[in-house]
């Protein structure tokens, strides 16, 4: 059975339970809270050194091929442009359809703290090598630069290096196949995570007043995701439909939508690019990994558009133009320090970008703390649609992309 119908319909059962389970004075959902928890601990467990093993062989080999600088600068301008415009349409949507406003809700939550961009460049390479990779925090960037350095280093001393890249290369090929049999059974681990997503929804008091918030995103997120992307991907390559290619990334879609955590989607997701889409691990293996660490696009949208609702609910007065393109570049320069915090991108995007607003808003945000949850969910969909659109693309573009039709889908 295919990886994506196995999905689907742990989906469906998930789903299922959620819906219908009796909570019991709230036992239930914490029994699937802790399977949830379990389930995305198990997928970062294997997903970590994966993708620094595949960072280094494949700078390496494009290295080698004389292809980093042109695929990094590729990567990197692809990802800024269309967090651009992803920004730039969830705010227009917000801006035309106009949600209903959403009155004070009094309540706390603890935010996970982001670090200052100072902070980042200094723990990029600590006084101890090493220390890169205790995983103190979700944070790997100083592990993913090192990696970086090493694929780099690799193809300086070519000849006295080679033992050391067979090495990493036989490593990476481990850990990859761990990663393959966790995705294999994964449409089990989904049944669980859409379960606790469910109910979770269900504990939400008063859904109906945030309900034109959620439609409006939903569909401007879908527009974005599987609509503008597929479009534009099919105008870059015309050789392939665009509905092939949203098929094939079906089980990250699922996963991403139910695990609402950027960084436990990648198990999936790198599966399915190499597998499904058919890029090699010298694109995807870097680029993949690259665009969901420093690219949160979906969030970055969400969190425009979301905040752009909070205004309005606090002011009866119109929103200035000033004020939306500083919404908007704010939401963008947001998004690329949101990878230290996979599961919590959203809430704290809206922390920061309330604090930054100031004027007395600095705690606006909480009145869609009781929301999050569910447009986290939407926002980490586009994310990864977004991130495996930039690695196609660039694919692509380095015409480095072998055709898989859909029979051949793992």
């Amino acid at each position: 059975m295919k990886i994506w119908i196995r999905v689907v319909l742990g989906a469906a059962v998930g789903i299922a339970l959620g819906a219908y389970l009796p909570e019991r004075a709230g036992d239930t959902a914490l029994l699937f809270q802790r399977f949830f928890d379990f389930i995305v601990g198990v997928g970062r467990y294997l997903v970590f050194p994966m993708i620094i093993t595949s960072i280094a062989v494949a700078v390496f080999e494009l290295r080698d091929s004389g292809r980093f600088v042109f695929v990094l600068l590729k990567a990197i301008g692809a990802m800024a442009a269309v967090t651009v415009a992803t920004v730039v349409l969830s705010v227009i949507a917000i801006l035309v359809f106009v949600p209903s406003r959403i009155p004070p809700i009094l309540g706390d939550v603890v935010v996970p703290t982001v670090p200052s961009f100072s902070a980042v460049l200094q723990g990029l390479f600590p006084e101890n090598l090493f220390s890169v990779f205790r995983f103190e925090t979700a944070f790997i960037l100083p592990a993913v630069v090192f990696a970086v350095l090493l694929g780099l280093t690799f193809r300086s001393e070519h000849a006295e290096t080679e033992p050391v890249v067979a090495f990493f290369d036989s490593l990476n090929r481990i850990f990859y196949r761990m990663t393959a049999v966790f995705v294999d059974i994964i449409g089990i681990g989904i049944v669980a995570l859409a379960a606790f997503t469910i109910l979770r929804a269900r504990g939400i008091e008063d859904f109906s007043i945030f309900g034109q918030l959620v439609v409006v995103q939903v569909f401007i997120s879908a527009l974005i995701g599987f609509g503008l992307l597929p479009l534009v991907l099919y105008l870059v390559d015309r050789t392939r439909s665009p509905f092939q290619w949203l098929l094939a990334l079906v089980p990250a879609a699922v996963t991403a939508a139910f695990s609402a955590d950027a960084y436990f989607t990648l198990a999936p997701s790198t599966r399915m690019i190499k597998e499904n889409v058919g890029i090699p691990r010298m694109i995807g293996g870097f680029v993949l990994p690259l665009t969901t660490i420093l690219g949160r696009a979906g969030t970055a949208a969400m969190a425009g558009a979301s905040f752009i609702v909070v205004l309005r609910s606090y002011t009866a007065l119109d929103i200035q133009f000033t004020q939306v393109v500083w919404v908007i570049v704010t939401s963008c320069t947001l998004s690329f320090l949101l990878g230290s915090v996979p599961g919590a991108g959203l809430l704290v995007a809206l922390t920061m970008l309330s604090a930054a607003f100031g004027r007395g808003m600095d705690d606006a945000y909480l009145i869609l703390v009781p929301i999050i949850p569910v447009l986290a969910a939407i926002s980490t969909v586009l994310d990864v649609m977004v991130s495996a659109f930039v690695t196609t693309v660039v694919a692509i573009w380095e015409d480095n992309k072998r055709d898989i039709e859909p029979y051949e889908y793992v």
